[in-house]
């Protein structure tokens, strides 16, 4: 569940980041300092009549709490005032309501109040919640642990949110389904563990009509084929794909059975493809009177394939004036085929999980055995074992193996006990005094390990981290520097982007956007799907080359495939693989105007200044604005409305309602910025039949225009964006949400990123360093 926490910023509102910081000639309804005088006499005239006295409502004496002294004695009661304004839940309906105005400028003055928080004494460094592995952390967790490609999570219930992320501590709660599905994927990942994988030579078959049913590569050219009712029939260049589980790594033969309908001067041509690539090819000169089997041969690693073919030379000429060249070419494939070798071993012991030999002359080696347990279950639960510990899984392995069981049936129980435990399924913190909220210390160095890991990598420690927290060596800043250098060098660091970057932009909703079909016909799974991809590609660059923070506003490059740079308008580039190109001159650069996020802030069949204005406050200068108030009408959508005006026209008509101006003034400039991009993020010059507008003014009077100006406005003054960034990535990494006290941390970030050219790579080593993520404390004594 997202909160719209107040945490610690004054700067919760709208444009009030650009306000403060920027020449506008405009300012807050008051400063701080006034607060004893104007936000007092808004207290005394809508809040202290209930909260004063012998018997204040909610234990809260507002006149008491503002005197300077106490104000910072009771930040928790003044943040749920913020919040409580935020939300509108006071006062309360039935009595007398400040205007908005009035509403939100008592809320910066609490804010600013709350801001006014000393940093000059040691640093609270907060205690998170023991924390269940997200679904995202338990797949990658399970890979990394025991090498297996196989998708468990999927099946699992979906995370709550917290403060935006799935990782927070405080929401991940433990279902009785999901508890079931934790044992049944237990059972699974052992099952995975010791058997030989392959089941030997035997192939897994696909039939043609089926693969079409369900194509993993989306395409109106590939159906069942109109003539046979098993065969799939690609009727122009596209692909046949379905979802191949590799069960190790090894070599692997490909097979389709298929047949071409001839035409033109070339022979129908196919080629095999595996995850988009071509890994052969083949000239189909079978017809369907007598279909061929067409092979290839491909190494695979273990783990989840697309597996296809794909028709690569359409040709469709039924008027040709030469008639041997009329005709349309096509491709029919019956059934697709995977072979696999049988590997010599299980991937238990391939992965070196259990030690062999486990036998000798008959009799258990117990010194094998006792590697192998220690091995694994030290591994799954991120910590060496403690002698007890190790001695009952010891004791349950011989209570399996005492009953007739085989040394290998003792092994599977043992670990499969190890992955059913709350200690692989939680992070585990020790407190030496967990009630004393004065016990500061160090989180243990195989608890500091596993928070750079889940951080950096959504996964546990590999064998150079544990070495280093077993050595003791981690805990020192010169070796914590070095492990996040290397860890970001790493290949699971793509999780920054993939668990993160789209929590943080909100992408993973794409999935649930959907542009009209018969306003956007061209947007399809493929072009989602790219949007997306760029994404990942872009925050991945510009962490592994460690650039500016200020790339995401505004950069000279990104990342597109041969549709996407269609759908952009950017000529050149063929083929369905990503790379890399200049967008210096265009109105591309950044974040602002990729696909994926002016889709996700869009409507189905319309552009939404709105939403994009909010997305702007919420996820680059970290200050949403408040709900609206009730019974706010919406902004009409029918086609009757559309006629009377363009949607800025008609947002400047909702605007002149009192009510909805207070938060439209924020929202509406930023996305009147990028109107020139449609729902589906290309590029535009009128809405519907009226020229599109992008100038838009700051409050206080300041012009500007479309999204260059935009990004020149965010970029000027860039400490706003790092201070949101640094909060939502610090909430990531610690997996709580922020309190009134990591604002120090907060300001150790901005300025250490601010001095370092706003490199990505100091932010994150700044919140690997700081105290808040190398240290915790006790719980706090709840107040009565």
């Amino acid at each position: 569940m997202s909160q719209p926490d107040r945490r610690f910023s004054a700067r919760r509102w709208g444009l009030a980041v650009l306000l403060a910081t920027l020449p506008l000639g405009a300012r807050a309804p008051f400063a701080a300092e006034d607060f004893s005088s104007e936000a007092a006499g808004l207290l005394d005239r809508y809040c202290v009549r209930c909260h004063s006295g012998e018997k204040p409502k909610a234990g809260l004496d507002l006149k008491q709490a503002r005197a300077p002294d106490a104000f910072q004695r009771s930040r928790k009661q003044w943040a749920a005032v913020s919040r409580m304004l935020f939300e509108r839940e006071m006062p309360p309906k039935k009595a007398k309501q400040p205007s908005e105005t009035e509403r939100l400028a008592l809320r910066e003055a609490v804010d600013a109040e709350l801001d006014r928080f000393d940093c000059d004494g040691g640093i609270d460094p907060g205690r998170p919640t023991i924390r269940r592995l997200s679904r995202f952390e338990y797949a990658r967790t399970v890979k990394d642990l025991t090498g297996l490609g196989i998708e468990l999570a999927d099946d699992f219930p979906a995370d709550d949110i917290g403060y935006g992320f799935d990782n927070i501590g405080d929401v991940l709660s433990m279902p009785p389904l999901l508890l079931e599905k934790y044992m049944d994927s237990a059972a699974a990942i052992v099952e995975g563990l010791f058997s030989a994988a392959g089941g030997g030579n035997k192939a897994t078959h696909f039939e043609g009509e089926a693969v079409a049913a369900g194509n993993k590569t989306p395409s109106n050219h590939v159906r069942r084929a109109d003539s046979s009712g098993k065969a799939a029939g690609l009727y122009s260049n596209s692909e046949l794909s379905t979802i191949y589980q590799a069960p190790a790594d090894g070599d692997y033969v490909l097979r389709a059975r298929a047949y071409g309908q001839q035409a033109g001067t070339e022979t129908v041509r196919m080629a095999f493809r595996i995850d988009g690539k071509a890994v052969g090819e083949a000239q189909v000169k079978a017809v369907s009177s007598s279909p061929r089997v067409y092979e290839t041969r491909v190494r695979l690693e273990e783990g989840r394939h697309r597996f296809g073919v794909a028709f690569l030379n359409d040709y469709y000429e039924p008027e040709n004036a030469n008639p041997a060249l009329r005709g349309d070419r096509n491709l029919f494939v019956d059934w697709l085929q995977v072979q696999p070798g049988k590997p010599a071993v299980p991937p238990v012991e391939a992965t070196g999980l259990i030690v062999r030999p486990l036998t000798t002359d008959g009799r258990p080696h117990a010194a094998n055995i006792r590697k192998s347990i220690e091995h694994f279950v030290s591994r799954a639960w991120r910590r060496p074992l403690q002698p007890d510990e190790f001695e009952r899984f010891l004791q349950l392995g011989r209570g399996v193996y005492d009953n007739d069981g085989t040394v290998e049936d003792a092994l599977r129980v043992v670990f499969q006990a190890a992955l059913s435990s709350s200690r692989f399924l939680f992070r585990v913190e020790i407190d030496a005094e967990p009630e004393n909220p004065a016990a500061i210390h160090p989180v243990g160095a195989y608890e500091l390990a596993s928070r750079l890991s889940y951080f950096l990598w959504s996964s546990m420690p590999d064998k150079e981290l544990f070495e280093a927290a077993g050595s003791g060596e981690l805990q020192k800043s010169e070796t914590l520097q070095r492990q996040v250098e290397r860890m970001l060098r790493d290949p699971r660091a793509s999780a920054l982007a993939e668990n993160f970057a789209e929590q943080w932009l909100q992408t993973r909703f794409l999935e649930g956007s959907t542009p009209d079909p018969d306003i956007f016909p061209a947007f399809d799974a493929a072009l989602r799907e790219a949007m997306r991809q760029e994404t990942r590609l872009f925050f991945t660059a510009v962490v592994r080359e460690d650039r500016s923070l200020m790339e995401f506003i505004d950069s000279d490059f990104t990342f597109v495939n041969e549709r996407l740079a269609r759908h952009y308008g950017i000529e050149g580039i063929r083929g369905g693989e990503f790379r890399r190109v200049s967008v210096e001159g265009t109105s591309r650069g950044g974040l602002l105007t990729q696909g994926s996020i002016l889709t996700l802030t869009s409507y189905p069949t319309r552009t939404s200044p709105v939403f994009r204005g909010k997305w702007i406050l919420e996820q680059f200068l970290g200050t949403p604005p408040p709900p609206p108030p009730p019974d706010v009408p919406d902004l009409d959508g029918d086609g009757k409305a559309v006629l009377s005006g363009s949607l800025r026209q008609r947002l400047e008509k909702h605007r002149l309602d009192p009510a909805c101006a207070v938060c439209h003034d924020r929202l509406d400039p930023l996305g009147f910025a990028l109107e020139n991009f449609d729902a589906v993020g290309a590029w535009r010059e009128f809405d519907g039949k009226f020229l599109v507008n992008a100038k838009a003014n700051l409050p206080g009077g300041k012009p500007f225009e479309g999204p260059e100006e935009l990004k020149a406005l965010l970029k000027k003054r860039p400490k706003a964006f790092v201070r949101a960034l640094s909060e939502k990535m610090l909430t990531y990494a610690l997996g709580r949400g922020l309190e009134y006290y990591d604002k120090c941390t907060i300001d150790q970030l901005v300025d250490l990123t601010s001095a370092n050219g706003y490199k990505i790579g100091s932010l994150i080593s700044g919140i690997v360093q700081s105290d808040t993520f190398r240290f915790r404390r006790g719980g706090r004594v709840k107040q009565p």
